[in-house]
């Protein structure tokens, strides 16, 4: 039997479950900013009508069980639209979607993200929500940066701690002086070495302007490694670094955003699953800010 298209709006995922009727699908299909959807929902004369009976189509006969014919037909159906990035993936492009921007939009849990899509009749488990993030958040950090706007010429960089694997490691963040992020960077320890990747991390993309100052906390690592960066060219001279007392304001305002997400988690268990979390974490919290 020839496939049948339905078109339809797509709505927001909030509110209550709904029923399993095929005209009240459309909250559990998020869209991803476009107006309509097309999604194949099941095959010829396996839809249920309002009256709770099958459509055959002309000639044929009716399906078995209408609840059971039209959701593993809708099932099958799911997996036969996808998008290169979420090819061979068991299920729809827009669940995977919603699932990874609910994680690292919100402060849940993956068993939390596991318990919402339950509501929504999507069956899930939470460890498959845990590879949809470690493939898809770097994804989302990596295809937004070359659509950030321009930073401003004045950074203030400092450090937060990161719980991972059961030891305390750094997270490297930068912002300039309207609060727009300019980069970061996960490092095992606090060091000259980690804070020349850092600065090396963030000056790496053409369309960031070089700063003319840097504002730093306290720590001693940070006037080393800009003077040892200088040396070497990859800041220029003119590049002032101050220490003042007040002046990092920004920056420690910007960490909590981070940190009431990680928080939330309790503690990463690997590096590599760090990373990607954090990776979606900044890259949602640059949207929210304006920058792309």
């Amino acid at each position: 039997m020839p496939l049948r298209r339905l078109s339809f709006p797509i709505g927001a995922v909030s509110g209550p479950a709904l029923g399993r009727h095929p005209e009240r699908l459309a909250p559990f299909i998020p869209g991803d900013g476009l107006e309509h959807g097309t999604v194949p929902l099941a095959r010829e004369g396996c839809l249920p009508t309002h009256s709770g009976e099958s459509s055959a189509s002309e000639g044929g006969s009716a399906c078995g069980s209408v609840e059971n014919t039209f959701w593993e037909a809708y099932d099958r159906s799911m997996r036969l639209v996808h998008a290169p990035l979420f090819r061979r993936r068991h299920f729809a492009d827009d669940v995977i979607v919603l699932a990874v921007h609910w994680y690292v939009r919100s402060s849940l849990s993956f068993r939390e993200v596991e318990e919402m899509l339950r509501e929504r009749h999507i069956a899930v488990d939470h460890s498959t929500i845990w590879h949809w993030v470690q493939r898809y958040a770097p994804e989302l950090d990596k295809r937004l940066r070359p659509h950030l706007r321009a930073t401003g010429k004045r950074w203030h960089v400092d450090e937060t701690y990161v719980r991972v694997g059961g030891e305390w490691v750094y997270l490297y963040r930068a912002v300039d002086d309207t609060g727009a992020t300019v980069d970061f960077f996960l490092a095992p320890r606090r060091s000259v070495r980690q804070a020349k990747l850092f600065f090396r991390r963030a000056l790496a993309t053409p369309e960031r302007p070089v700063p003319d100052e840097i504002c730093v906390d306290g720590n001693p690592t940070y006037p080393i490694a800009v003077r040892a960066l200088q040396r070497e060219g990859t800041l220029p001279k003119k590049v002032r670094w101050c220490c003042r007392v007040h002046s990092n304001n920004w920056i420690e305002q910007d960490h909590r955003a981070v940190q009431r997400r990680i928080r939330a988690k309790q503690q990463f268990r690997s590096w590599r699953g760090a990373q990607c979390a954090i990776a979606g974490y900044e890259a949602i919290h640059m949207i929210r800010k304006g920058q792309a």
